[in-house]
C-alpha cells in the first residue's frame, strides 16, 4: 500500500466537442505487429517533448492585510484613548462576529466603535489602510446568560458598510460541526503572558484543536461551565501558544484552498470558532471557543446572509482581495492528455472518467459502466464505443477509431503508458477530480510515500492543504498517474492506477478505492492486443507464419503474446521448460543461437 501527500491542484480542459486531428478510421501501418504494451514510450512519445503538469501567548505578529476580517472592538474613554478589549470577524460588510461577554466592559460600558484593518495600534504607520466605524447594534445569543459561557456568541452591526479592500474584508463560516483541521489559527490584542499589558501588536499562533473527550477530560470543570463541555464547544491547545485576557470574541480560524476553475485559486479564512474562555496564558493552558458551526442559522437570521461555503467564497465582494495561491495551486501552461470523458446521449455532462492506454482502448472502473456510456471525448475529439470487456473492478472499452500519431500540428493529447511493477515510492502523481458544480476537471497533483497502514486495495492520501467542502471530487474511472523523465526533453504519463468511487478530495486525509494497474496489466495486454492473436492465429492457420528476431509472436503454451528473442533473454521461460511446465516455440536460428518466442510475462 502507499500513501499519497497531496501537494497541489492543476486546472485543465472543459468538455468542448470538436473535430479532427485525435482520432482517424485508419489503423497505423504495424497495427497487427505490436508485442505488447512495453513499447509505449517509444510508440506514442519519440516525437514529442512535453512539460509535466504537473494576542497570543508564543505567538507572532500579523501582517497588514494577511487576516483583514480581523476587528478591534474599542470603548471610547475619551477623545484620544480607546480601549480595545475584544476582538471579533466581520463577516459580512456591515456584521462583526465576536462573544458575548464582550458586550460590556469591567465598567458595565458597551463597546461603541469596531476598528479593522490595523495590525499596530500604537503606530500611525499603515493607517490609511484602517477603517474605523461606529456600532450600531449589539446583539447577544438569546440563550447566553452572564454567569455562564455556554452560547457565548454575539454579532454587532455597523453603523455603515466597510469599503472592502485588501486590508478589510470578510471572512467565510465553517458550517460543519466536524472539523477534520490539524491545525488552526488564532490571533488577537490581548496580552503575551499572564499577568502582561495588552499587545498593540495584533497576534496569531497556531493550535491544534483536541478531540472532544480530550476537551472534556482537560479542561477543568467551573462555574461558568457547570454542566460540562457540550457540543456548541470546542478546544485548542498547544504545549506553548494560547489566546489570552483580551483576545476574546477574536476568531480561531482555518485557510481553506479554493480550486476554482473560473478565476484565479484563493485562500479564504474560515472562521470555526469565537475565543471564550480559557485555562490560563502561559505553558499547558487551554482554550475553550464556541464552535461557529452550532450557530449558523442564527447568524444567518440575523444578518440575513447566507454563509454556504462555496458562494461565499467565490460570490463576495471580499473574492478579488483574498490572497492569491501561487505556490501550491499552480495552472499549468498544458500537458499531455490521456484523461477520457465518458458520455452518454442523456447528458451533456460526463458520466464517468477513463484514460486512453492505447490507439483505441480506455480504461476505466465497472462501475462506469453501469452509467452506460456510449461515446467518449479525448481533447474535445469523439469516437464511439463498439466493445466492453470487464474484468472485477476494471473495465476496458473499445472505440471504434484509432488514435491519429501522425497530426499535422503538435499534440496535447496521447495514451498514458502502464506501470508493471507497483514497487514505486517518492514519485509524485496526478489524481483526476473535478468540480461538481461545473464539471470543470480538476487534477490533484500529489506525492506516493509508502505506507501500511493503509486498507488493502486504497490508496491513502493526506493533504497539505484543505480545500473548500464541494469543489473538488475524485472521479470515479479517473486515472491515477505520475511523469516520468526520459532523457533530457521527455515526461511520460505513466498510469499507477484507476480510482473506483466518488469522493470528495475536500478533506485533508482521503482514502482512494483504487484498482493497481500493475496488478492487473497481463489481463489488461491480453485485451489491448487481442485482435494481434487473432490475427497470427489465422496466418498461422493458412500458411506457415515466418518469424524474425523482435517479431510479435505466439508462445506454444498460448496465453497472450511473445516476442522473438535469443533464448538466454528469456532464461525464466528456460527454467520452466526444464520444470515440464512449458513447453518452447522457436522463430528461427541464427547460426547456432536459437530465437525463441519469449511470452510477455516473462519480459
Amino acid at each position: 500500500m502507499v500513501r499519497v501527500i497531496a501537494l497541489c491542484l492543476i486546472l485543465i480542459l472543459t468538455n468542448l466537442e470538436v473535430d479532427g486531428g485525435t482520432f482517424t478510421n485508419v489503423p497505423p501501418k504495424d497495427y497487427n505487429r505490436r508485442s505488447g504494451l512495453h513499447d509505449c514510450i517509444d510508440r506514442f512519445y519519440s516525437n514529442t517533448s512535453f512539460a509535466p503538469r504537473p494576542g497570543i501567548y508564543n505567538g507572532i505578529p500579523v501582517e497588514p492585510g494577511e487576516y483583514s476580517a480581523f476587528a478591534a472592538i474599542g470603548w471610547t474613554r475619551s477623545l484620544q484613548k480607546v480601549d480595545y478589549l475584544c476582538g471579533g470577524t466581520l463577516i459580512t460588510l456591515n456584521f462583526v462576529l465576536t462573544a458575548a461577554h464582550c458586550s460590556i466592559n469591567g465598567e458595565q460600558k458597551r463597546p461603541d466603535l469596531v476598528r479593522l484593518g490595523d495590525v499596530n495600534l500604537l503606530s500611525d504607520e499603515n493607517d490609511e489602510n484602517v477603517q474605523q466605524i461606529a456600532i450600531k447594534r449589539f446583539i447577544k445569543h438569546p440563550a447566553y446568560k452572564a454567569s455562564r459561557s455556554y452560547n457565548d456568541i454575539a454579532l454587532i452591526e455597523l453603523e455603515t458598510d466597510i469599503q472592502p479592500g485588501p486590508f478589510v474584508c470578510s471572512a467565510c463560516l465553517w458550517a460543519d460541526k466536524i472539523m477534520d483541521f490539524d491545525m488552526l489559527t488564532v490571533m488577537g490584542f490581548g496580552t503575551t503572558k499572564l499577568g502582561s499589558d495588552m499587545s498593540p501588536i495584533l497576534m496569531k499562533a497556531d493550535l491544534p484543536p483536541l478531540q472532544e473527550a480530550d476537551c472534556k477530560d482537560q479542561f477543568p470543570i467551573n462555574r461558568r461551565i457547570a454542566e460540562g463541555i457540550k457540543e456548541s464547544q470546542f478546544c485548542a491547545a498547544s504545549p506553548n501558544k494560547d489566546a489570552c485576557p483580551g483576545d476574546s470574541g477574536g476568531p480561531i480560524l482555518v485557510n481553506l484552498v479554493d480550486p476554482n476553475p473560473h478565476g484565479l485559486q484563493k485562500l479564504i479564512p474560515f472562521v470555526t470558532g469565537i475565543i471564550s474562555i480559557g485555562t490560563g496564558c502561559n505553558e499547558g493552558s487551554i482554550g475553550l471557543y464556541s464552535r461557529v458551526a452550532s450557530y449558523i442559522e442564527w447568524i444567518q437570521n440575523v444578518t440575513n446572509v447566507s454563509f454556504d461555503p462555496k458562494s461565499c467564497a467565490r460570490n463576495t465582494e471580499c473574492v478579488p482581495f483574498y490572497k492569491d495561491v501561487s505556490s501550491s495551486v499552480q495552472r499549468p501552461e498544458f500537458a499531455p492528455e490521456y484523461h477520457v470523458d465518458l458520455m452518454n446521449d442523456k447528458s451533456k455532462n460526463p458520466v464517468c472518467a477513463g484514460a486512453l492506454i492505447d490507439y483505441r482502448h480506455v480504461l476505466t472502473s465497472y462501475e462506469c459502466i453501469l452509467a452506460e456510456p456510449t461515446f467518449v471525448l479525448l481533447d474535445g475529439a469523439r469516437a464511439n464505443i463498439t466493445d466492453i470487456t470487464n474484468h472485477d473492478d476494471l473495465a476496458i472499452i473499445g472505440l471504434d477509431q484509432y488514435y491519429d500519431t501522425k497530426p499535422e500540428y503538435f499534440k496535447t493529447s496521447g495514451p498514458v503508458c502502464l506501470l508493471k511493477k507497483s514497487n514505486v515510492t517518492n514519485f509524485k502523481i496526478l489524481v483526476s477530480a473535478n468540480d461538481p458544480e461545473n464539471h470543470q476537471r480538476l487534477i490533484v497533483n500529489a506525492l506516493v510515500m509508502p505506507d501500511n497502514q493503509c486498507k488493502p486495495g486504497f490508496i491513502c492520501t493526506e493533504k497539505e492543504e484543505y480545500l473548500i467542502p464541494e469543489t473538488c471530487v475524485f472521479q470515479p474511472g479517473g486515472s491515477i498517474a505520475s511523469h516520468i523523465r526520459v532523457g533530457d526533453n521527455f515526461n511520460i504519463p505513466l498510469l499507477h492506477g484507476i480510482n473506483l468511487e466518488e469522493l470528495s478530495c475536500g478533506n485533508r486525509k482521503v482514502q482512494l478505492k483504487a484498482a493497481s494497474v500493475a496488478h492487473y496489466y497481463p489481463w489488461i495486454e491480453s485485451v489491448v492486443l487481442g485482435h494481434i492473436v487473432e490475427s497470427l492465429k489465422k496466418e498461422e492457420t493458412f500458411r506457415q507464419h515466418e518469424y524474425f528476431r523482435g517479431d510479435t509472436c505466439l508462445p506454444a503454451s498460448g496465453g497472450g503474446l511473445g516476442r522473438c528473442v535469443p533464448a538466454d533473454h528469456c532464461e525464466e521461460l528456460l527454467k520452466d521448460h526444464r520444470k515440464g511446465l512449458v513447453n518452447i516455440r522457436t522463430c528461427l536460428f541464427e547460426g547456432d543461437q536459437p530465437i525463441v518466442c519469449c511470452p510477455n510475462v516473462y519480459l
